[in-house]
């Protein structure tokens, strides 16, 4: 195989893996308009992560991706940390009457998004928490 065909071949899975995981011009497109549009909300969420990561320096950015995956994709969870993130997430959706569902779980999405980008989600990583931790008072 030339070094073209490999080339060629590594940019399609590249391309394929972005579209699996949502990670192409979709979410770009929905990051943007939330961050313009939307930007409080996408604070408060983050607030949330960041007051429970105060609270309890043992949570990192997986258990906060697992706060999100619970409002998201009714997963299940038995960890009485992401409980209470979920719990502080679902008091900021219950202030906010004029957020609609599918606002709100835009919102997750994105911030979602951001978990993956800035951090490795192995145990213990908290890169996504201290990267917006500079933006929460």
């Amino acid at each position: 195989m030339s070094i073209q065909s490999e080339k060629r071949r590594d940019q399609k899975k590249k391309a394929q893996k972005r579209k699996s995981t949502g990670s192409g011009g979709n979410s770009n497109k929905l990051f943007k308009k939330m961050t313009e549009d939307h930007l409080d909300l996408l604070q408060n969420i983050e607030f949330i992560l960041v007051r429970g990561y105060r609270r309890d320096e043992s949570i990192d950015d997986s258990l906060c991706r697992d706060a999100l995956s619970v409002l998201l994709y009714d997963k299940i969870c038995d960890d009485p940390r992401v409980q209470n993130l979920v719990d502080g997430l679902m008091e900021v959706r219950e202030m906010q009457d004029e957020i609609t569902d599918k606002l709100w779980r835009d919102a997750l999405r994105v911030i979602l998004q951001s978990i993956h980008t800035h951090s490795t989600l192995n145990s213990g990583s908290r890169g996504y928490l201290q990267f917006i931790i500079q933006y929460i008072i």
